[in-house]
């Protein structure tokens, strides 16, 4: 029931997370002071740490980028105000379904198991969004 990438992944797979956030996320931030490089990092040590595959690399350069396209349109818009339009409960709907829309997108990198070609994960993603590509 998250309702944003970023809760979503907060609150999946809690104990690799929590674990990423400790010792990936926080330390690569505080080195280089980049929350996208080190939230990219995090997202790659947790796609590796299931499987070294191509596939995972292009599941971590995904999901990383929702969260951070969140992150952006978040400080974009600001702290929601008293009745608006991000507060009225039909928003909230549309962000459960935007966050889930987004998780089940990036399953299109484990599709036909782990060990496809990249190809056919790209493939795959571009069928969801109705482009006619062929699998190598």
């Amino acid at each position: 029931m998250a309702r944003n990438p970023s809760d979503f992944w907060r609150r999946w797979h809690i104990s690799l997370s929590a674990w990423c956030q400790h010792y990936v996320y926080m330390p690569t931030l505080a080195q280089w002071r980049n929350p996208f490089l080190s939230l990219l990092l995090g997202f790659l040590v947790m796609g590796l740490w299931h499987l070294a595959s191509w596939n995972r690399v292009g599941w971590a350069l995904y999901s990383s980028g929702c969260v951070a396209v969140f992150l952006l349109w978040s400080r974009w818009l600001g702290r929601p105000r008293p009745k608006t339009w991000r507060t009225h409960p039909l928003w909230g709907v549309a962000s459960l379904l935007l966050t889930q829309a987004g998780v089940v997108i990036s399953y299109s990198f484990l599709a036909n198991g782990e060990d496809q070609p990249l190809g056919t994960s790209l493939c795959i993603l571009g069928r969801l969004f109705g482009l006619s590509i062929r699998s190598p």
